[in-house]
């Protein structure tokens, strides 16, 4: 028979949920064709790779040594077919590029800009989510995508195109909400949205500004998942948000307010894209990002209370 990636992909699913009618529901197959495929492999590679009982499965040994093993052929393998596809993008004169939520304008400010300098190339925008942003853009799902640069990432070049300063948001009503300006002190211990399931910690604690913390931040009872729920939170004086001037925007509804936070850093907007990545128009749009930014934005000040000198990185 061989072995097959639909081998591998069945038992890294079984192996991470314990249980085949789950793994079955992940990979949207029917249990008795996951539970064949499982077969399967074990008489392919002669060996038990799971014990059976009543609750589920667990891994054996050779199970427990294969399983790293098996996740680095499915990602290797899916790296191989988005590279193919990124070169056959290149081929039709095609670029997707990838943008989270808060930073829509500065997409299409930008997208509008490579489309005058690079009009025989088809642009393609795709909207990524936070939990999985980067991972698009090392999966080579996107050529290029505009986040905010939290933190250095494996396998992913991050050019920083331009800052934008930290803002509160908060109710109207909220004893801070007619502050001309704040600082990290003053809103330190104020409550902050609940994190969700499966969002990812380093963005929480970039948005939170965990780093500042002289202890772990205090989160409402309720954790959003999507921008109407944060605003309800807002609105509501439950929860304050701290985050880029452009996530604010995004949150500004009658009844919010937003005061700068002027004592922390700015945040860095990016393009990234795959270190790996050479193609023509990959660089000619970070170029064309550069250069508009460079024209029309400006640095956007920055004190730190804690010291005499500041930098921004």
């Amino acid at each position: 028979m061989g072995l097959e990636l639909r081998h591998l992909r069945c038992f890294v699913a079984v192996a991470e949920r314990g249980q085949v009618s789950a793994a079955a529901d992940a990979l949207h197959l029917a249990q008795p064709a996951v539970s064949q495929t499982i077969g399967q492999l074990e008489r392919e590679v002669g060996v038990a790779l799971f014990q059976r009982h009543p609750r589920g499965v667990e891994l054996t040994r050779a199970g427990e040594d294969l399983l790293p093993k098996a996740r680095a052929t499915l990602l290797s393998s899916e790296d191989a077919f988005q590279t193919a596809r990124a070169h056959a993008r290149e081929q039709r004169r095609q670029l997707v590029v990838g943008f989270l939520p808060p930073l829509t304008s500065v997409a299409m400010e930008i997208l509008a800009a490579y489309e005058r300098a690079q009009p025989s190339i088809n642009v393609e925008i795709k909207q990524i989510g936070f939990g999985d942003h980067m991972e698009a853009v090392r999966r080579r799902q996107v050529d290029a995508a505009f986040v905010w640069a939290a933190a250095e990432e494996l396998d992913i070049v991050l050019d920083v195109m331009a800052q934008e300063p930290r803002v509160v948001c908060m109710s109207a009503g909220h004893p801070l909400a007619g502050h001309a300006e704040l600082r990290f002190e003053q809103i330190e211990d104020e409550p902050v949205p609940g994190v969700a399931a499966g969002f990812p910690t380093e963005i929480a604690d970039f948005l939170h500004l965990s780093d500042r913390r002289r202890r772990p931040a205090r989160h409402a009872d309720f954790a959003p998942r999507s921008i109407d729920e944060v605003i309800w939170l807002l609105a509501s004086g439950r929860a304050i948000c701290i985050g880029p001037a452009s996530l604010a925007d995004a949150l500004t509804r009658r009844g919010i307010v937003n005061v700068p936070l002027v004592d922390v850093q700015p945040v860095n907007i990016a393009v990234a894209h795959h270190k790996d990545d050479r193609r023509s128009a990959v660089r000619a749009f970070v170029r064309v990002a550069r250069d508009h930014f460079a024209a029309t934005r400006t640095p956007e000040p920055y004190t730190d209370a804690r010291s005499a000198t500041t930098s921004i990185h």
